[in-house]
């Protein structure tokens, strides 16, 4: 275990953060497809529905589905890691803020081929950015 601001963070605990973190661009992208298509099929039956029809069983389905997104486990995780990227960096500049969390995201998928040296984010030491990245996965694990 590894002490961060007082609060203990295990090996463990890193290593699920570090996976939600890999898996959240695959997961955001097939989330936010699946939800526009269920609003366009949503509200295209809603503007039927306002030209004299009702509203059917399959777009009542659709709601729920569409609910039942926002309570999945991959929407909590998605929430998670963008509640973590933007609190990482709010005592720096919006700009520099979102350069980090950009740098931390490359860093935790792929921290090989993308270390601090190659992320160009030398407004913060090394030693910062990889606190900060503990501070963010610690922040991740503590959301999900």
């Amino acid at each position: 275990m590894t002490e961060k601001n007082g609060e203990m963070i295990s090996y463990c605990d890193k290593q699920a953060a570090l996976w939600v973190v890999r898996g959240h661009k695959a997961r955001k992208a097939a989330f936010e497809a699946e939800r526009e298509e269920l609003y366009t099929l949503v509200s295209n039956s809603l503007c039927e529905a306002s030209h004299g029809s009702t509203v059917n069983d399959s777009t009542f389905n659709k709601m729920i589905r569409l609910q039942k997104m926002e309570l999945s486990t991959d929407f909590k995780y998605i929430q998670a890691v963008e509640a973590a990227k933007t609190e990482i960096g709010a005592d720096l500049r919006p700009v520099l803020a979102k350069r980090l969390a950009y740098a931390i995201m490359l860093n935790c998928t792929d921290r090989h081929n993308y270390p601090y040296y190659r992320l160009n984010v030398d407004f913060v030491s090394e030693r910062d950015f990889y606190r900060r990245r503990s501070e963010f996965l610690k922040n991740v694990f503590m959301k999900i």
